[in-house]
């Protein structure tokens, strides 16, 4: 296979091995390049100290691939500018630690998906669980329940000797994990995770939990 650059195109041709009928050994086409995927970031929780901002890690990850050439675009907002954007000016939309969602954002946010848009949402401080299943629950995977703090109960926070979870179950077929060869002995193994939510269980859960941790609560549906 081959790349090709975000605004090469032009003409291309397959040729076969000769044989007695000549007229089918090409094959002429218009070679374009795909559109980027255009990606809205909603900011929960921006933060003038870099590391701290919600996009923080996200924009490390994605801008770097950008420059690199992937057909990606993203626009980052904050949450009292989105009713101000046009949804159908994205692929996907990334809520980061989104807490203060509006009733008319909600409802932009179901339409968007419900007409074939992408939704990520990352967990964190600000989210507050029934009002995101109120809000987006007939678009969500499975219910929200609470936000539970890793480690063994009995220890406490101050006293320093609360455990952490690691993440034990992975989904390798997943494409989210399909180029992360063994993802059990990589550093996705070594990510201590202190606090993660909470999900109702039911016999008809939605979505596929491509990540869970070692005490089987999902992590990444």
């Amino acid at each position: 296979y081959f790349s090709l650059g975000r605004e090469q195109h032009g003409p291309a041709r397959i040729v076969m091995a000769e044989d007695a009928l000549a007229i089918d050994d090409q094959l002429h086409f218009w070679l374009s390049p795909s559109p980027p995927i255009r990606v809205l970031a909603l900011n929960g929780d921006p933060s003038s100290t870099p590391f701290r901002d919600e996009l923080f890690y996200l924009k490390k990850i994605v801008e770097p691939a950008i420059t690199a050439g992937a057909r990606l675009e993203m626009k980052s907002v904050s949450e009292d500018r989105f009713d101000r954007i046009q949804l159908k000016n994205f692929d996907v939309i990334v809520m980061a630690n989104v807490g203060d969602l509006s009733t008319a954002s909600a409802q932009k946010i179901r339409s968007f998906v419900e007409n074939g848009g992408g939704l990520f949402i990352s967990m964190g401080s600000r989210v507050d669980p029934g009002d995101l299943n109120q809000k987006l629950g007939p678009i969500l995977p499975r219910t929200l329940r609470s936000s539970r703090v890793a480690g063994d109960a009995s220890s406490s926070i101050q006293g320093g000797d609360r455990g952490v979870s690691l993440i034990k179950g992975f989904e390798s077929n997943h494409p989210i994990l399909a180029e992360i060869q063994r993802p059990e002995i990589s550093s996705l193994a070594l990510v201590e995770i202190k606090k993660y939510m909470l999900l109702d269980p039911s016999p008809n859960a939605g979505g596929t939990v491509v990540m869970s941790l070692d005490n089987g609560a999902p992590l990444l549906l």
